[in-house]
């Protein structure tokens, strides 16, 4: 993933801790089939938590950038993954 998505504009006001966390899950879910990546959010509660605390533009400017870095099969997959997600009531 190139991390200059998180240059933008709607990350500037998110504490840089916060950016780092998201920066590493990103890098760490790269390649990770669905169920991998939804195995390394059930291990780590905090990121959800951290996320869930993000504003509403911040959250869509986040899964812009993500799913703009990423290529059509780790999007069909990260789509599959957000379906889940909201499924669960995140």
């Amino acid at each position: 993933m190139n991390e200059e998505i998180f240059d933008r504009p709607e990350f500037k006001n998110i504490n840089k801790e916060t950016m780092e966390t998201i920066k590493r899950f990103a890098r760490q879910i790269k390649g990770k089939s669905t169920n991998e990546i939804m195995s390394f959010l059930m291990a780590n509660p905090n990121f959800m938590s951290m996320v869930g605390n993000l504003s509403d533009a911040e959250k869509a400017a986040l899964l812009l950038a993500i799913k703009q870095s990423m290529t059509p099969e780790e999007l069909k997959k990260f789509n599959k993954l957000l379906n889940l997600i909201t499924s669960m009531g995140f």
